[in-house]
């Protein structure tokens, strides 16, 4: 797993927004790619097809475009003669390679079936200015101009680790004009096969999208629980907004607020039924039931990402039990609910000093929170992958990743 992520998440962001008399929460999640791979984060090129040079430049542009979008880290396997074969409907057996598929990772195959630049001149017209007796004036000169236009053609074929290609031969064009250019040829179908690789990422790369949930602040006597949550407190204003819900059962407000809390936590499957609650009162207000379409939408996507199980995964609260070690980094859990994390700093000559932090931890929804004794809360994404058993963290907040081998 790498260490840097680029994306934030599932809850990338949260400000308060104030339109009129109703405040905003706004979140930042992640939604499918068109084509969608699940939670699949490795991107290996198996197989261009390509003269040398044009292969070379596919690799690059795939890489720096699919680094710059930060969801996938590109790998080039170009070097070991791997090939999918097609075996029927949509699904691919994969020939040669000096190492099998890994769990999470695309095999990418790409055929590039057209490169080429079409030239002609054309004629337009452009208005140009001009002063005549102390009056300004705009007419219309003619202009004749060169003009290039690259055209690239690429046929792709993208397997997941079962075997199955979500994209089987798929075409995906691109194209670059420019005018009275000195470019050779190349350079311009270059340029178009930049487009030609954008389309393709952009039908495989989850893709962040901002939505809003109203607040209901009618009740004065809430404020102060929205207050904290204004603040960055939102966990504690949680725990606060059920106490209250307790303490005025037939609120819709309090009802619909708890239920927002938890869909902007990432907590949808106990939001619902609190939207469903506040739906059912005679109090309750249009926008509770926009709010709760955008919860389903955001539980789908979490579903289709899958960055919450797979087959192979563990994500119950026990999964995270023991200790875990490496890259310069301890953790452990203990049943008590409580957690220890050293993390080593880097020195320029060690042995380096390490920063213990410590507090309790609470386990929903495929996420960890961490609650140190000071200082914020931390959320995480995890998963425990079997044989060796490996702890994967992802921090929510600065999509930075571990990759913990257990140790006891």
């Amino acid at each position: 797993m790498r260490a840097r992520f680029a994306w934030m998440g599932w809850v990338l962001a949260l400000a308060w927004l104030a339109s009129g008399c109703s405040t905003r929460l706004s979140v930042v999640t992640l939604e499918p790619a068109p084509v969608s791979f699940g939670a699949a984060d490795r991107l290996s090129l198996t197989d261009v097809q390509a003269r040398p040079d044009v292969r070379a430049l596919v690799v690059s542009e795939v890489a720096r475009q699919a680094g710059n979008a930060g969801w996938y880290v590109v790998v080039d396997r170009t070097g070991e003669r791997m090939h999918l074969q097609p075996q029927g409907g949509d699904r691919v057996a994969v020939v040669g390679g000096k190492a099998g598929q890994q769990e999470g990772e695309i095999l990418l195959q790409v055929a590039v079936t057209h490169w080429g630049v079409n030239a002609e001149v054309v004629r337009d017209y452009v208005e140009k200015e001009f002063e005549k007796d102390g009056v300004k004036h705009v007419k219309k000169v003619a202009r004749t101009r060169r003009k290039m236009a690259g055209e690239v053609a690429l046929q792709v074929t993208a397997a997941e680790v079962d075997g199955r290609a979500p994209l089987l031969d798929a075409e995906f064009f691109g194209s670059a004009v420019v005018y009275d250019s000195n470019d050779p040829p190349d350079t311009i179908a270059a340029a178009a096969a930049q487009d030609a690789i954008a389309r393709l990422l952009a039908t495989i790369t989850p893709r962040r999208v901002r939505m809003t949930i109203e607040l209901d602040d009618d009740d004065d006597r809430q404020e102060r629980i929205l207050e904290l949550a204004e603040e960055g407190h939102v966990e504690v204003a949680l725990g606060k907004m059920e106490a209250f819900a307790a303490a005025h059962p037939k609120s819709a407000s309090a009802m619909h607020n708890l239920a927002a809390l938890l869909d902007a936590s990432g907590r949808y499957a106990e939001a619902l039924p609190w939207y469903d609650r506040a739906l059912a009162s005679p109090d309750f207000k249009d926008y509770y039931a926009r709010n709760r379409a955008g919860c389903l939408r955001r539980q789908a996507a979490l579903e289709a990402l899958s960055l919450v199980t797979t087959a192979k995964d563990l994500t119950g609260p026990d999964a995270m039990l023991g200790r875990w070690d490496g890259g310069g980094t301890t953790v452990r859990f203990d049943q008590a609910g409580t957690y220890t994390w050293q993390a080593q700093r880097t020195c320029g000559k060690p042995p380096c000093p390490s920063v213990v932090r410590a507090g309790r931890y609470e386990v929903t929804n495929g996420q960890i929170v961490l609650i140190p004794a000071k200082g914020r809360e931390e959320v995480f994404l995890f998963r425990v992958t079997a044989g060796p058993e490996t702890l994967w963290l992802k921090d929510v907040a600065t999509g930075r990743e571990w990759s913990l081998p257990r140790v006891e």
